[in-house]
């Protein structure tokens, strides 16, 4: 069984290289004439898309920042990232999700808080590494995928429990310079 698993994880490896080769090529394609948006109005308009495809889960978009919020170039890597870590926080209860919103000079952060049974300690344990274990909820592809996709785009993955219970996912990305 360790060595199927070793195998799968090889795999995985081959898998992620890929990918990350294609959606790089591709990326750069859609990007080239791609007009930066509010990202207020597109993480609005990604929750709307999540909602769509998963009516029976609730959040609420809190901002966190005062003033216009920042321009970003709207990559379908970082919405699928986003659905991504959405769809395994909406796994892990059926209590509303909070979707936060903030920047500051230098870069624009987004949080999903969940009210689950918080991140095992074995993918916490992992969140700086390239590859996330396997655990009882699921087998680390989906957050190895978010993480690769999220550093594509110069920003960072880090995963957390909150300390009265539930997960914290925060994506923190360079803002788009005008």
């Amino acid at each position: 069984m360790h060595d199927d698993i070793a195998l799968l994880r090889q795999q995985i490896g081959v898998c992620k290289e890929i990918i990350t080769g294609l959606s790089r090529r591709a990326g750069a394609e859609r990007l080239e004439n791609a007009e930066p948006i509010a990202a207020d109005r597109w993480l609005e308009s990604v929750r709307q898309h999540w909602h769509a495809a998963r009516p029976q889960a609730n959040s609420r978009l809190i901002i966190i920042s005062d003033g216009p919020s920042p321009q970003l170039v709207a990559d379908p890597r970082l919405e699928q990232a986003l659905l991504n870590l959405l769809n395994n926080a909406a796994n892990a209860t059926h209590h509303p999700l909070e979707i936060r919103l903030g920047w500051c000079a230098d870069e624009i952060c987004f949080e999903i808080r969940d009210h689950g049974p918080g991140f095992p300690p074995a993918v916490l344990a992992h969140g700086g590494q390239s590859n996330f274990p396997a655990h009882e909820r699921g087998s680390g592809v989906g957050l190895m995928l978010t993480k690769t996709a999220i550093e594509q785009l110069g920003g960072r993955l880090s995963l957390m429990n909150r300390d009265d219970g539930g997960a914290i996912a925060r994506i923190e990305l360079p803002r788009v310079k005008p």
